[in-house]
């Protein structure tokens, strides 16, 4: 009994040290998980950029419409107070905006060679993207502020489906934020200059 367990602590001791240096990979060689690799080719950066926020604006524009919808379907329900009725119609307007600013701006995914034959043309398109972001955001925001002022005035019973039109504004809003960013792009404040 002595010998074996001898020999069972003996093999666990093999098993549980040290492996040989060859064998072991070395922090500076081993290759990240995960990770992407970031493109540092200014021209593949840029073509990366508008390539990331043209993939990211499409789930927004969904978002802002299904918005649009619950608001102009609560809008038309039995019994809406005309004060509700007001409200709901701002948020229809101002996501009409957010959606028409965003769906004008954000152009086609061009490839790299198309990038390079024509660079000064798609750092436009950049900064056009980045300033409709911005205004998509102000939009949302505006929606939000009606849909918060109508729905502290707003009957008990209004308040789940006011929910539902409010759920997918902030879905929008995150998901134009990220876009934002993708371009390399900064939400503006209202103190910040008008960008030129």
């Amino acid at each position: 009994m002595r010998r074996v367990f001898t020999f069972l602590a003996a093999l666990v001791m093999c098993a549980c040290g040290p492996s040989s240096p060859s064998t072991a990979p070395s922090a500076s060689t081993a290759a990240p998980t995960g990770q992407v690799e970031t493109p540092t080719d200014p021209d593949q950066v840029l073509q990366e950029q508008l390539r990331s926020a043209a993939v990211q604006i499409s789930p927004a524009l969904d978002q802002i419409q299904a918005a649009h919808s619950a608001a102009k379907q609560l809008a038309g329900r039995r019994g809406v107070p005309n004060g509700l009725g007001l409200a709901l119609s701002d948020v229809s307007d101002s996501l009409d905006d957010a959606g028409r600013t965003l769906t004008a701006a954000i152009g086609a995914q061009p490839d790299l060679t198309t990038v390079k034959a024509d660079l000064p043309k798609y750092k436009k398109m950049r900064q056009a993207e980045i300033d409709a972001c911005n205004d998509a955001l102000h939009d949302l925001g505006d929606a939000t502020g009606s849909l918060d002022s109508a729905s502290q005035d707003a009957p008990g019973k209004f308040q789940n489906p006011l929910e539902g039109v409010e759920g997918p504004i902030d879905q929008a809003t995150d998901t134009v934020k990220d876009s934002l960013t993708a371009l390399g792009g900064k939400e503006e404040t209202d103190d910040d200059p008008p960008s030129k």
